[in-house]
């Protein structure tokens, strides 16, 4: 089927294209891009998780689960010499993160309060544990050097400890640190200082915000313990006393930076809790009250500080921070859970529709003006999306929209900063994609079908979305009226990474009996296709590499500019078995393809 476009995007989208039954090919499976052999293997339970490459030197973690088992063995393969070797059955944390020689995955830890670390050496494929972790600044570097803050194992206090990560020792530090909040980096990104709430010998219950110097580990102080003055911000609503001598103490209360000041949770002189944004030279008062919230419900996972969209590009507005506190997302009574808000800008705190015990995540538009917030209850389960318009710099309202209570799967702004859309689930696999103007204004149901994956491409002036519809994969321009999905993937399978501006890395003609497909590169501008091999069960890609020769430019070639090469790691499994089932690699330079 060669690409096209379906008909006009209606109520619903019932166009899709269904699975087409192919029959085998008899003739021996082509397959391009100097693909190799790594790994001869025919196991239904294969999967492939990664493929990395170190300076050149790739190694490709994959999965078998034997019959029985209880969870998958996980292998790493050589890939330019074939070599073999058993990962066990814990899943390797290079899997969901990256550094450079290091990758690290935080999860809960043995002690109530404390987090494991998992450090995976991608150049040995080794795993390793740092227990009792408070905060981390960061993966080790190069050297094996990790900061963080770890737990006292009597007090549960939090010990500055540097040092190989496998031989942590404790920095002794002239206050007493009871609470870390933003860790602070150079342009390079290395750690250079922590915020920190801490005390001193001589007042050992008075804790003020601190910066922690992790060059000479000396103390300067933000906020002092005891308030200045104080007031409710525009927008909160008040409740409890405005004294305090002390910030409150605890992993779970953050502290973040927001510009020059700093937001940070005190013990007032009535035993609660509040939020604050301080010190603050000019307004009301040096700190603002932001909310009430019962102690230790303020959550640091859920506190989301906005400076610039994802691509970068500088906003026109100061950060955007929101909580969703505990004490509201708990409480059934309460009507569910508010997300609140505080917009720097405006020195003004606002409330957000958000579903009882969700996560809210959320991105500014390109030009700072708005944001969106997609919920997210219990991880997964779909939930609220909100939009928030921020006032203008001087003395505007900011006000905030619904765009769906329930069933949100995700939410996002056009490129050109003049569209949003959203999808909501309405059944198992089944959902609706909705659009509308920036501001929220004229929203309409685009269609609905079996929709995953949505996402806008890329480019200034683009309102270009793309996604899986029933099977297939696509796109749409909301410029266009009526809407017309163009289909350039049939039957797609696997996900459908970018290579370049216009070209794909697709799974395409899925046969539904065989559980195989094509593999190839798609141009989702013209149609055209580059296969590189038939029957593929799976596949995966590295990130960009350098050129083999280091970066000059290939023999012939007129530019210094190196090219843009990927490796693809893929699974074969013909219908009858053969030596050709396995694991193959092909190289795909971008710069070598006619449109």
């Amino acid at each position: 089927m060669k690409p096209g476009v379906h008909p006009p995007l209606v109520a619903a989208l019932v166009a899709g294209v269904a699975l087409a039954a192919c029959g085998g090919d008899a003739a021996p499976v082509a397959r391009g891009f100097d693909s190799r052999e790594v790994l001869p293997l025919r196991d239904a339970t294969t999967r492939l998780w990664s493929l990395t490459n170190d300076g050149g030197d790739f190694s490709l973690i994959y999965s078998t689960q034997p019959a029985g088992a209880q969870s998958p063995t996980y292998w790493s393969v050589d890939t330019a010499t074939g070599t073999v070797q058993s990962l066990g059955d814990v899943q390797p944390e290079s899997i969901t993160a990256r550094g450079d020689r290091y990758s690290c995955y935080l999860q809960a830890g043995q002690t109530a309060g404390t987090e494991t670390l998992d450090i995976f050496d991608l150049k040995t494929l080794t795993q390793s544990y740092v227990y009792g972790v408070l905060a981390v600044a960061a993966c080790p570097t190069n050297d094996g050097i990790l900061t963080a803050f770890l737990a006292d194992p009597t007090t549960g206090s939090p010990v500055l400890s540097i040092g190989p990560y496998l031989a942590l020792q404790p920095v002794p530090l002239s206050m007493d640190v009871e609470s870390v909040g933003d860790w602070l980096y150079d342009a390079s990104g290395t750690p250079t200082g922590v915020l920190v709430a801490a005390a001193s010998a001589t007042a050992p219950g008075a804790f003020g915000l601190y910066t922690l110097d992790l060059g000479s580990y000396g103390f300067t102080e933000d906020v002092p313990p005891m308030a200045g003055s104080t007031a409710w911000a525009a927008g909160a609503t008040p409740a409890g006393a405005l004294q305090s001598t002390t910030l409150a103490t605890g992993t779970a209360q953050a502290i973040r930076a927001v510009g020059d000041h700093f937001v940070y949770a005190r013990t007032m002189s009535d035993g609660g809790t509040t939020m604050f944004v301080g010190p603050l030279t000019a307004g009301p008062a040096s700190e603002l009250a932001l909310f009430q919230a019962e102690p230790f419900a303020v959550s640091a996972s859920n506190v989301v500080v906005y400076t610039s969209d994802d691509d970068g590009l500088p906003v026109t507005r100061a950060p955007l921070v929101g909580w969703t506190p505990a004490s509201i997302a708990t409480n059934s009574a309460a009507g569910g859970s508010t997300l609140v808000l505080w917009d720097d800008v405006a020195r003004l705190v606002v409330a957000c529709p958000s579903s009882s015990g969700a996560s809210p995540t959320g991105r500014l538009s390109p030009d700072g003006s708005r944001a969106l917030f997609a919920d997210r209850k219990y991880g997964t389960i779909p939930a609220a999306v909100s939009l928030l318009s921020l006032g203008a710099p001087q003395g505007g309202n900011d006000s905030c929209l619904a765009l769906t209570t329930a069933g949100g799967t995700g939410a996002d702004f056009s490129p050109d900063g003049q569209a949003l859309a959203w999808t909501v689930a309405d059944g198992p696999a089944h959902a609706q994609l909705w659009a509308a103007a920036a501001d929220g204004s004229n929203p309409r149901m685009i269609g609905s079908g079996a929709i995953d994956g949505v996402g806008f491409l890329h480019g200034a002036a683009s309102e270009r979305l793309e996604f899986y519809l029933d099977g297939d994969v696509g796109w749409i321009d909301l410029h266009d009226d009526p809407i017309v999905f163009h289909d350039i993937i049939p039957q797609a399978f696997d996900n459908f990474p970018s290579l370049g501006d216009s070209w794909i890395l697709a799974g395409y003609n899925y046969n539904g009996q065989d559980g195989t497909g094509t593999l190839g590169l798609i141009n989702r501008d013209t149609g055209t296709k580059h296969e590189i091999s038939k029957s593929v069960e799976t596949f995966t890609v590295t990130a960009e590499a350098p050129p083999a020769d280091g970066g000059t430019a290939d023999a012939g070639s007129a530019t210094t500019a190196p090219a843009s090469v990927y490796d693809v790691a893929y699974l074969v499994r013909g219908r009858n078995a053969s030596a050709q089932d396995g694991i193959w690699i092909a190289r795909v330079n971008i710069d070598d393809l006619a449109p």
